[in-house]
């Protein structure tokens, strides 16, 4: 039986395994929930690898995703020449940001920020 933290912060169980491996194939539970098992003696996210102490380690968000954010931003500011070259640093920092995320998802966070600054430069790279 398993306690997990969803993302509204709120703690929610008892679950079982098989419950939980459902709601990660439907895509419900990211792989940094922190989940704690019976028994067990410290929450770890549902990423870790069994067996190694997740005790102290925060994620941090991904420069990647910041700098895409930034130019992201920057872009829609200079109007001049569609927002070169700053919408195009932006997309190749957000885009190496989610692959970074997607590696590594119990080490990095800021999905939102990646997410976010490529949304704005299509959205008004297509008016």
């Amino acid at each position: 039986m398993y306690m997990i933290i969803r993302a509204d912060g709120k703690t929610y169980g008892p679950e079982t395994a098989e419950q939980l491996r459902q709601w990660i194939a439907e895509g419900r539970l990211p792989a940094r929930t922190q989940t704690f098992a019976a028994g067990a003696r410290e929450w770890k996210p549902l990423g870790a690898p069994p067996g190694i102490s997740t005790a102290g380690r925060l994620s941090k968000t991904s420069s990647f995703a910041t700098a895409g954010l930034i130019c992201g931003s920057l872009s829609l500011v200079a109007c001049c020449c569609y927002g070169f070259p700053f919408n195009v640093l932006g997309l190749v920092f957000s885009l190496i940001g989610w692959s970074q995320i997607a590696r590594n998802p119990e080490r990095y966070d800021g999905l939102g920020l990646a997410s976010g600054s490529t949304g704005a430069r299509w959205h008004w790279g297509s008016i």
